[in-house]
Parts: structure tokens; C-alpha cells; sequence
């Protein structure tokens, strides 16, 4: 029964949100990489989104008309990382965590940095109910240390839509599988510019995701590639997705990284060092600095 009732609360999200914002056929945004920017890049509406160099990991941090979100935050071993770069940026208040699924290398850091040094969010949500269980407990002890700390935590359903500033994203989750086959995947759209993060789904996920949303649903120009690009995509979803540019968010030579090459799909990895993925709506520029090169 609360399949079914998720099942209609979905359909009905998804069509309230193509009533408001339609699927524009061959809109997209061009993409360019270490290029310099337009003189007056600073001055215009900007999504900005970080991917953190946390190898094997996810953490984003996304800038949006003043308003802020951190999407996942590593294991627990990159905490004072993750610590260390909200601190340098002013972030350690954000307007929204959102978790995709509840791994360590996707929540543990959050739940650190939450409990040692002070970040809050106006509110932390998940697309896993709040006594979910799983590796380690996490999500139970996550949701614990929120109502701890007065954070509230909000459980968001597969076509739902959510904004930040001027940028819109729409959730979609897989109803089989485990924690990772049902991580949360957010489509992001701001303009005529989209991103897609996948967090970690599977092979199957994929296929029920295509299924249930088609094309319109997950056309981007941007795909971050699933589960650190250790799994392979299916041919039929990346079709779908038609990126002009990949981020893998894990090691050089992944799997991901050679479908990529195969389509001759420019592609990034956040193991080289942070990426950041700024848009106007119209343009994305995307500047990666190697920290492995000698200075």
C-alpha cells in the first residue's frame, strides 16, 4: 500500500513539475573546461557546484542565490577534511544536507561533522525513512544526533522536487535493491544548463529508472558517473543521459571513465583534486586544479 500511495505522490510531483517547468527539446548548455571565464562571470546568477577530491567518496557542495546544500560528505576518515573546507568557506551552516543513501562513504563524515564541529542545516534529508537499517547503523545515528541538535530530518520521495535558489531538482529513486541500487539520484536543472548525480545505483536501478522516466526525465549535460565509476553503465541509460561531459568521483582508469573515452565523452576524476562545476544557465565552465603537480 505505501508503494502504491508513493507510486501517486510521484506521478503527481513529476507533472506538477512539468506543468511549471516543460522539457525544452535540445536545450543544453555548453561545457568547457580550465577555459577562461566571460569578464563578467562573477556578476551573473551562477549554480555552483563543488565536487570534493575525496577518492572513492561523494561529497558535493552546491551555491545557488545565496542559498547552500551539501549532498553526501565521505567516510568518516575524510570528516576533518570535509570540516576543514566548510571552515575555509564559510559553510559550516548550510540550508540543506541531503544523504543519498546511508554508506559510510556517502553519510559518515556528515555525521562527524555534525557531532564535532558544529554544522548545521535548516534541514537534513533523505530519501530513507529515519529508523531505515543498514551498514553500521548510520542512518538510525544520524537521525538521532539531528533531533540532538534541533535538525529537522525530511524523508523526500521519487519525484519530488526541490530548489535551491534558481535551481531545481527532481528525485529519483529505484523501490528495489539495496541501500545503493535505491540511493538517491537528483537531476538538476538551472536554466537550459543540467546535471545529473547518481549517487551509487545499480545496473538494474538504472534500467528502472530509464523505465519509469525516460529520455525527458534524465537528459543532462553533465553525468556523474555511478558508484565511483567501479560498476559499468548501462548502454541504454547513458544514451538516455547523452552527457557532454562525465565525472567520475573516484581513481583514473575506472570502468565509467573507459565508457566515457569509448564515446569520446571529455571526463574528469575527482581523484586528480576538487572540481568545480559553475553555470549561468547558458554555459558551464568546469575548473579542476591537479594537486599532484609539482609546484
Amino acid at each position: 500500500m505505501r508503494n502504491i500511495r508513493n507510486r501517486i505522490r510521484a506521478a503527481a510531483a513529476l507533472l506538477a513539475i512539468l506543468l511549471v517547468l516543460p522539457f525544452r527539446p535540445g536545450a543544453c548548455a555548453d561545457v568547457y573546461l580550465n577555459k577562461e571565464k566571460p569578464a563578467d562571470w562573477e556578476q551573473r546568477d551562477l549554480l555552483r557546484i563543488t565536487a570534493l577530491s575525496f577518492i572513492q567518496n561523494d561529497a558535493f557542495v552546491l551555491e545557488c542565490g545565496g542559498k547552500t546544500m551539501l549532498i553526501d560528505g565521505g567516510s568518516g576518515l575524510r570528516w576533518k577534511d570535509l570540516t576543514q573546507y566548510l571552515q575555509d568557506h564559510d559553510l559550516l551552516h548550510v540550508d540543506i544536507i541531503f544523504n543519498t543513501h546511508p554508506h559510510d562513504d556517502h553519510l559518515e563524515a556528515v555525521l562527524y561533522t555534525v557531532r564535532n564541529s558544529g554544522l548545521t542545516a535548516d534541514e537534513f534529508i533523505s530519501p530513507f525513512e529515519a529508523d531505515y537499517v543498514c551498514k553500521n547503523d548510520l542512518q538510525r545515528k544520524m537521525a538521532a544526533l539531528l533531533q540532538e541538535k534541533g535538525i529537522p530530518f525530511r524523508q523526500m520521495f521519487s519525484g519530488e522536487e526541490l530548489t535551491l535558489g534558481e535551481a531545481r531538482m527532481v528525485l529519483y529513486q529505484a523501490e528495489k535493491g539495496d541501500a545503493n541500487a535505491r540511493s538517491g539520484v537528483l537531476r538538476i536543472r538551472f536554466g537550459d544548463a543540467s546535471i545529473l548525480l547518481t549517487a551509487d545505483i545499480s545496473g538494474q536501478a538504472q534500467k528502472e529508472i530509464l523505465a519509469a522516466y525516460g529520455e525527458e526525465g534524465l537528459k543532462a549535460d553533465i553525468l556523474k558517473a555511478p558508484h565511483h565509476g567501479i560498476v559499468r553503465m548501462v548502454p541504454a541509460f547513458l544514451d538516455a543521459v547523452a552527457p557532454e561531459f562525465g565525472i567520475v568521483t573516484g581513481r583514473k582508469n575506472s570502468k565509467a571513465q573507459e565508457q566515457f573515452d569509448y564515446r569520446k565523452i571529455p571526463n574528469i576524476w575527482t581523484s586528480l583534486g576538487d572540481a568545480v562545476m559553475e553555470t549561468d544557465g547558458t554555459d558551464w565552465y568546469i575548473t579542476q586544479e591537479n594537486k599532484w603537480a609539482k609546484k
